[in-house]
């Protein structure tokens, strides 16, 4: 049995392994491994790394049974191929990446919470295309999900808007199983960039328009939506400005039509669920929004004319939240 010593030497110690892990995806070691067996040599000189410490990142994912060491020669095991390789099936690399960005803001922490004062780190091209490929790898676990809980909304709909969508994932989603929509996809031009991939992958460029703009400073999503569907976007500002994207997607929606909210929410207290709880020191320290609570976002979606409120656990951590134009 773990005694209260063991638990917290754990806790504090995780670290080490998320280190390990993000370093391997950062240097894209899995992806030169591939579907072969190498040595750290062979790594080293195909990457321009220097040999000796990289064998021992090597064994380091080794024992976190990440990667097979035989004959000293190193293997992808199929967990690895799966979600960490370039081109995976099952992508994870770009958010295990966006994490590297994440540990540098996490590692202000102390200073943050001692002065009250948290600084919004610049973030370039390649961060960003890192971030929203990685928001693509999170949301092709739930869009379908989504798409089901929805399935209401969608089938009668005919004019969708996504917005915040960065890689189009959801609105593309529900476009390739609702032939009849139109949808819409709203975003700075750069997650978009991303958007447009998507939207030629899944064969969908007559049936989904990019619209490019910051929400605060475009005149109009546009009218007469029947549902306008905002995922993770919230959490991104501060009270008033994420009270401000909630109102104005619901203005874009007709009388009859809905919003829904996709959130990582915390409880009332503000101490659960875990995932949530620590999202929130993750808006902390990139002074950016905040894990709200589920009666805040009822509250701001009440404020902006939306009733018939219904709730549903989705994947990922995550509620959806749909409510109805009066």
């Amino acid at each position: 049995m773990q005694t209260t010593r063991d638990r917290l030497e754990t806790m504090a110690s995780r670290f080490q392994e998320a280190r390990v892990l993000i370093t391997a995806c950062e240097l894209d070691i899995f992806s030169l491994i591939g579907e072969e067996s190498k040595d750290a040599a062979a790594i080293a000189r195909e990457a321009g790394l220097s040999a000796r410490p990289l064998e021992r990142l090597l064994n380091a994912l080794v024992a976190m049974k990440i990667l097979v060491k035989r004959k000293g020669a190193f293997r992808n095991r199929k967990a690895s191929l799966r979600h960490l390789i370039a081109d995976a099936p099952e992508p994870l690399l770009d958010i295990m990446r966006h994490r590297g960005r994440m540990w540098q803001n996490w590692s202000r922490l102390t200073t943050v919470v001692r002065t009250g004062r948290a600084r919004r780190p610049e973030q370039s091209p390649a961060e960003m295309k890192n971030f929203i490929k990685g928001m693509s790898n999170v949301a092709a676990l739930s869009a379908a999900e989504a798409a089901g809980i929805l399935e209401p909304e969608l089938k009668k709909a005919r004019r969708v808007i996504d917005v915040g969508g960065g890689p189009g994932t959801y609105g593309c989603t529900f476009a390739s199983l609702h032939r009849q929509l139109r949808v819409t996809v709203t975003d700075l031009p750069q997650p978009l960039e991303i958007a447009r991939e998507t939207v030629a992958a899944m064969g969908l460029a007559k049936r989904v328009r990019l619209l490019p703009g910051d929400i605060f400073t475009l005149d109009s999503l546009g009218r007469g939506y029947d549902l306008a569907f905002v995922s993770n976007f919230v959490h991104c500002f501060k009270p008033d400005a994420a009270a401000e994207v909630i109102a104005k997607s619901c203005r874009a929606v007709r009388r009859g039509g809905h919003v829904a909210v996709k959130e990582f929410c915390l409880e009332k207290e503000g101490t659960a669920p875990h995932w949530a709880a620590l999202f929130s020191i993750n808006m902390l320290v990139a002074d950016a929004g905040d894990s709200y609570p589920v009666e805040q976002l009822k509250e701001w979606m009440a404020d902006s004319g939306l009733t018939d409120f219904r709730q549903t656990p989705l994947a990922k951590n995550s509620i959806l939240l749909v409510g109805r134009k009066a």
